[in-house]
Order: C-alpha cells, then sequence, then structure tokens
C-alpha cells in the first residue's frame, strides 16, 4: 500500500554481561560434547539465556541488582523504551519465551512504574480487548506479545515502535508481527529494533540467526 507511513529498522548491537558469558560459555561446551540432540538442545538455551540469564532460572551473583543491570541487551532495550517515552509514543515488545515476558514486564514496572499486559499463547480470548485498552491509554505504554499471536489479525497501530526481543526461526512470522504495526490504520513512521547479543571472539547464536534470517 502507496500510502503507508516508512518503515526503518535498527540493529542494536550489545555484548553479553560477565555472568551472561560465563553461563553462555557453559551450555555452549555442554552442547559441543553431547553430540547433534545435546547440540539443538543448547540452541534454544542459548537463545534464552542470551535474551537473559534470568530466564534459565540461574540464580544470579550479582545480588539484589536489578535484571536490566547484568544483562546489557535488556538495558539497551530499556533506552529505547525511554526514547518513546520520551516521545509519548508506545511500543510493542515481541518474544516467545514465557519466562523473558516476565521479566520484561518486572523491569518496565520497576522503570517505568507502568504495568505491561502480556498476550501470549495461554490467553485465547479478549485479545483485541487487551490491545484496545494499551491503545487507549494517551500517551506512553508498552505491550508484551508473542510471535505465535502476532499473526491472528489483530490491530495494534496506536504503537509505532516495534521490538523483536528475540526471534522467530520463520522470518515471514517475524514481518507478520511488525504488520500488527505496519497496516490500514497507522498515521506514524514505524520504527523496527532488534537488539542482538554479539561478540567480538565468536559468532553468538544471535547474530547467526540474524544472518540466517536476512
Amino acid at each position: 500500500l502507496k500510502d503507508l507511513p516508512s518503515k526503518s529498522w535498527k540493529n542494536i548491537e550489545v555484548p553479553l554481561g560477565d555472568e551472561q558469558y560465563q553461563i553462555y560459555r557453559e551450555i555452549a561446551l555442554r552442547g559441543k560434547r553431547g553430540g547433534k540432540g545435546a547440540a539443538l538442545g543448547a540452541i534454544q538455551q542459548l537463545l534464552i539465556v542470551s535474551a537473559h540469564p534470568f530466564a534459565l532460572g540461574r540464580v544470579s551473583s550479582a545480588g539484589k541488582k536489578p535484571a536490566g543491570d547484568i544483562c546489557p541487551k535488556m538495558e539497551a532495550t530499556l533506552g529505547v523504551l525511554q526514547e518513546v517515552k520520551e516521545a509519548g509514543e508506545k511500543a510493542i515488545i515481541f518474544t516467545d519465551f514465557k519466562a523473558v515476558q516476565r521479566i520484561l514486564q518486572n523491569e518496565i514496572r520497576r522503570r517505568f512504574g507502568i504495568w505491561t499486559d502480556v498476550i501470549n499463547g495461554e490467553i485465547t480470548s479478549n485479545r483485541q480487548a487487551i490491545i484496545d485498552i494499551f491503545s487507549e491509554k494517551e500517551g506512553f505504554n508498552v505491550i508484551i506479545l508473542g510471535h505465535q499471536v502476532g499473526g491472528v489479525g489483530l490491530n495494534i497501530t496506536a504503537a509505532n515502535h516495534v521490538i523483536h526481543y528475540t526471534r522467530p526461526w520463520n522470518p515471514a512470522k517475524e514481518n507478520q508481527a511488525t504488520d500488527r504495526v505496519h497496516r490500514i490504520g497507522q498515521e506514524r513512521p514505524v520504527t523496527v529494533y532488534y537488539p542482538i547479543v554479539t561478540d567480538e571472539k565468536f559468532t553468538t547464536v544471535e547474530k547467526r540467526l540474524d544472518e540466517l534470517i536476512q
């Protein structure tokens, strides 16, 4: 549709935190030594720990530090949301990992003092009602969705920022999710963000997944 506003993409490359790196390395070594089945399982765990080490249920040696402070990816995402807030606009965050959804929910409440609704595969009714409440609030707001509900016809044009905090393997599913926002009714330019964990010494699982999707 020629009359839709513009859509732009931003890759935000971030390092692993110190503790995050140690957990990542343990999982990667275990996956390499355990054969094909172990390697496939390790890939999933590496994606989760890249999103946030707390999501694996590991007890942090960081004590009482906020979750954002030990995960550069989380901190960078909160920084994006700060910019969205200053613009008085709204954002959607996509991730399929339920533990990550909860961490994001808690960190957004801690940082911005707002309750962020989550729509995932467990919510099968009232989805659009939740979206309507999100949309009708004046100014800044955030909602968290799983990619699996990003293709069910939801209309979320009140938001014009989309953060793919974790990525699905299927790029069509990712595009469908983005198009909940970039569709008829959207009046503002849409920005799509990809916070991606990288490392100077090796290709991370998130960087490799980004290359495969590209």
